[in-house]
């Protein structure tokens, strides 16, 4: 009960066994120590932390001690969206200023051994697509292959940028984060972005909805 299969829908061979996780946010405000221990009590092997103001930062690097203390790997780090539209941006200081962000949230990954990175290419309606968010891509995909961690793209709302994404970079440092909740959301539901792009499977959001919003 305490691991997950999870195989390709169209990459047999990619099939592979993972400590089952979950978010080390669920819901209650509590120190990040005891969120880690109450997740290992229930059975959990693994988590995922958010990168973001949200969590306070002082506590980044004790990370890994505490999530060994408490039994568990993390798998991966989610990094903050909001701006993520300016990854298109046709202002290039903007785009360099949100890609070194990037570059720096993976440089943390790195230094503190988390494997991979989550992160947003669109938010809402936007963006419109450009070569300047495929550059922007391409140079967190290299700087991901320079560190050692591979930059998971997520799916949301307009889940043509993030397929893409896939289709122009072909990286093995660029991987997929598939979002089963976010995809609800689409006309026909779930599992079309996962049959497409499975063999770059990297990070799974498995999660639900109601079918009308992201909640």
């Amino acid at each position: 009960q305490n691991t997950l299969t999870l195989q390709a829908m169209d990459a047999p061979a990619m099939s592979r066994t993972l400590p089952l996780a979950i978010f080390s946010w669920f819901g209650y405000r509590l120190p990040m120590r005891d969120r880690l221990a109450m997740i290992r009590a229930a059975g959990f092997k693994a988590t995922s932390v958010w990168w973001g103001a949200e969590e306070d930062p002082a506590i980044w690097h004790d990370l890994p001690a505490m999530a060994r203390d408490a039994g568990l790997e993390i798998d991966n780090a989610h990094v903050p969206f909001e701006d993520c539209n300016t990854l298109w941006s046709d202002s290039e200081p903007e785009r360099i200023k949100l890609v070194n962000q990037h570059l720096q949230w993976l440089d943390d990954c790195a230094r503190i051994g988390i494997p991979r990175m989550v992160f947003h290419v669109s938010k809402g309606d936007g963006p419109e697509l450009n070569r300047h968010g495929i550059a922007s891509v391409i140079q967190i995909a290299q700087a991901a292959a320079d560190r050692g961690v591979v930059a998971a793209v997520e799916n949301t709302m307009r889940a043509e940028v993030c397929a893409k994404v896939l289709a122009e970079i072909d990286m093995p440092s660029l991987g997929f984060c598939y979002d089963s909740s976010h995809e609800n959301l689409k006309p026909g539901g779930s599992g079309h972005l996962l049959a497409q792009w499975g063999h770059r499977l990297a990070v799974t959001h498995l999660s639900d909805n109601e079918g009308l919003e992201d909640r």
